[in-house]
């Protein structure tokens, strides 16, 4: 059995809460990508905020080595997800930037997790920032990047960053990588629990950075 699919060529406007037909385009073909990006609809409505690694560089040592030790892990950047936000956050990107001199252990960035099991007691030192400029509610999670994660328990390696990028830049006295992965939701962190960035072994001569991108839900869905 068939059925016809209606719809309107062309651009419509629609307010909330209404009933409208499907857009066409001049072919009649059903319009159904995001037509201004990925994560437009999502930043649009408030929930894609942004956790901003440190600015200055600070060099990786071992206690930002994986697994991240119980209370003294320091992560490159990381968000923990209080208890009882009623939220996940759904980790969409994250880059991580690299600046060595010379360096014979230079550490990669690997995915740390930690479930509910303790509640960490830390206060946040990088404040999630909304991507809808200037506007929308503050996000529940909390941000932090080279900082101890005070009541945590021992972290677990996930995986490797899987980089969907890599831009390599040569100076005369330093050389920088950035990667970023596109996460794209393959990472959820529900109440209690904290995700970010550890180190695969600690250097000395090299600054380390990062950043975490994510939406936030309700949650259970």
């Amino acid at each position: 059995m068939s059925q016809e699919i209606q719809g309107r060529v062309g651009e419509i406007r629609a307010v909330q809460g209404s009933e409208e037909t499907v857009r066409l385009g001049p072919y009649l073909d059903v319009i159904v990508q995001e037509l201004h990006g990925r994560f437009f609809e999502q930043t649009r409505v408030g929930r894609v905020f942004s956790i901003p690694g440190t600015i200055t560089g600070f060099a990786g040592a071992a206690t930002h080595v994986s697994p991240l030790a119980a209370g003294t892990g320091t992560p490159v950047v990381g968000l923990y997800n209080p208890r009882g936000s009623g939220k996940a956050a759904v980790i969409l990107q994250a880059a991580f930037i690299i600046a060595a001199v010379a360096d014979t252990a230079v550490g990669l960035p690997v995915w740390n997790t930690i479930p509910d099991t303790t509640q960490i007691t830390a206060a946040q030192n990088a404040t999630p920032v909304p991507n809808l400029v200037g506007q929308g509610a503050a996000s529940v999670m909390r941000g932090f990047t080279n900082a101890a994660l005070t009541g945590s328990t021992l972290a677990t390696y996930l995986r490797h960053l899987m980089p969907s990028s890599v831009q390599v830049a040569v100076a005369t006295a330093t050389a920088f990588t950035m990667m970023t992965e596109q996460t794209d939701g393959s990472i959820i962190v529900p109440p209690g629990a904290f995700a970010g960035l550890a180190l695969s072994a600690a250097g000395t001569t090299y600054n380390i950075t990062g950043s975490l991108t994510y939406e936030e839900v309700d949650w259970p869905l």
